[in-house]
């Protein structure tokens, strides 16, 4: 925003253009099971100021699996789940076999750990800094629609359960509302309102 750049002196600037590509493919290896994968943001990073350094995109991988567990005229039960990985301010070429070794004191201290610092391997460090999800929704006569989850994110301490709600209008439009306040480890109201269009 301007007043960072006039209070900061960091000179002009405050807004970025960059391009960004999404890819993604679905594949159905059985009646009721859906897989995905989606590679996005993919693209040059973003300056934001004249001074500044350039941002990386948050490109992510994304990995799910929909597994339909009642359908008939009226009634859809799903399960859902997914991995989410952020790539975003990873460069491999500067890192040495020291950058391989994590610290993690706050897991230490959920575990209740007796050590101050977990070490964790590299593969084991970018395990916890996945995002994990999984729910369910249920869907009446292709109008209504109903959703829980649980959400976990280690490393940004983000856990705890997510609720939604849609309505499809003439089984095209799609409006949904989610909430995901109690992910939090402070107070907020956080609501994801979405339109979706299917052809």
């Amino acid at each position: 925003p301007d007043w960072v750049v006039q209070d900061f002196s960091i000179g002009s600037g405050g807004q970025g253009q960059s391009v960004a590509l999404d890819l993604g493919v679905i594949y159905n290896p059985a009646k009721n099971t859906t897989l995905g994968l989606s590679l996005s943001n993919m693209g040059p990073g973003i300056q934001y100021i004249s001074e500044g350094s350039i941002d990386d995109l948050p490109c992510a991988l994304r990995l799910g699996i929909k597994q339909m567990i009642l359908e008939n005229r009226l009634n859809k039960l799903m399960f859902t789940t997914d991995i989410t990985k952020v790539f975003a301010g990873i460069n491999l070429d500067s890192l040495n076999d020291s950058d391989f070794v994590f610290e993690f004191t706050r897991l230490a201290e959920k575990k209740n750990s007796t050590v101050d610092t977990l070490h964790l391997s590299m593969l084991e460090a970018e395990f916890l800094d996945t995002w994990l999800s999984f729910g369910l929704e249920y869907l009446y006569y292709d109008l209504f629609a109903l959703r829980a989850g649980y959400f976990v994110d280690y490393f940004g301490e983000r856990v705890g359960f997510t609720f939604g709600g849609g309505v499809v209008v003439k089984n095209s439009i799609r409006i949904d509302l989610g909430v995901d306040s109690e992910i939090y480890n402070f107070d907020t109201t956080n609501y994801r309102i979405s339109l979706g269009f299917k052809w």
